[in-house]
C-alpha cells in the first residue's frame, strides 16, 4: 500500500515512487517506440482482468455489456483504436483528438464512470494508472519526463466527455496550445484535477470530492 507521504511526491518522484513495485502485474510493459505513433485504427477484444471473471470463461465476452460508452465498444472490440499498451487491468490508446504530440488515455477495464465513484480500495488501481502514463511518457518523450514537461489529469463531472474514467497523459506540455494547457487540462480547476490530488483523497480513505 502506498503511504501518504509517497503520495505527496507524485508530482517529483517520478518513477522511482515506484521502484520497490516493479513486479506488479497491473502495469503494462513500456510502449515500443512503434507505438508512440498513432497507427491506423484496429478493433480487437481486450480479455477482461482476470479476478472480475473469478476463473469462469463462460462469461469474458458478456463483461463490458454493462458499459455503455464508446470506452466500453473499444474494450469489446466492436470500435477499433490504436493502443499503446494493455495490462491485465488498464488499457492505454491514443486520443483520436490530440491536445499534444503525446496524448494518450488510460483507462481501466472495469466499468468505473468518474473520479467520484472511486473508493479507497481503488488506491492501487489510481496508481497503476499514473505509474503507466509515467512510463508511456518516459518511453515515448524522455525529454519530456526528464523535465516533468507533461500532464496527467483527469476531467470531474458534469465535464467529463466520456461516462468511464479516464486519464489523460499529455507529453510535451510546453508543445500544447495555450488554451488547452492553460484551459482544458488546466489541473485543480472545477473541471480538471490532478492524479496525485485522487490518489491523496483515497489514502486518506476518503472519495474524491
Amino acid at each position: 500500500m502506498i503511504s501518504r507521504a509517497q503520495v505527496v511526491q507524485f508530482c517529483t518522484a517520478g518513477l522511482s515512487l515506484f521502484s520497490s513495485n516493479n513486479n506488479n502485474n497491473n502495469i503494462p510493459p513500456p510502449p515500443s517506440p512503434s507505438s508512440c505513433v498513432p497507427t491506423p485504427e484496429t478493433a480487437s477484444f481486450h480479455p477482461p482482468p482476470k479476478d472480475a471473471i473469478q476463473n469462469d470463461n463462460s462469461n469474458v465476452k458478456d463483461y463490458y455489456n454493462l458499459n455503455p460508452t464508446i470506452f466500453g465498444r473499444i474494450l469489446d472490440g466492436t470500435t477499433p483504436s490504436s493502443p499503446i499498451s494493455e495490462s491485465d487491468t488498464l488499457l492505454t490508446f491514443h486520443d483520436r483528438t490530440r491536445r499534444a504530440p503525446l496524448h494518450a488515455l488510460i483507462i481501466p477495464k472495469q466499468y468505473i464512470k468518474s473520479v467520484y465513484d472511486l473508493n479507497p480500495q481503488d488506491l492501487e488501481l489510481v496508481t497503476s494508472m499514473q505509474r503507466t502514463a509515467l512510463e508511456t511518457i518516459q518511453s515515448c518523450h524522455p525529454e519530456a519526463y526528464d523535465t516533468h514537461d507533461y500532464i496527467l489529469c483527469f476531467h470531474v463531472p458534469p465535464f467529463t466527455s466520456v461516462d468511464h474514467l479516464h486519464l489523460h497523459v499529455l507529453a510535451p506540455a510546453s508543445d500544447m496550445q495555450w488554451e488547452y494547457r492553460y484551459g482544458k487540462y488546466l489541473r485543480g480547476m472545477k473541471w480538471c484535477t490532478g492524479v496525485e490530488m485522487v490518489a491523496e483523497a483515497l489514502v486518506s480513505g476518503e472519495r474524491f470530492r
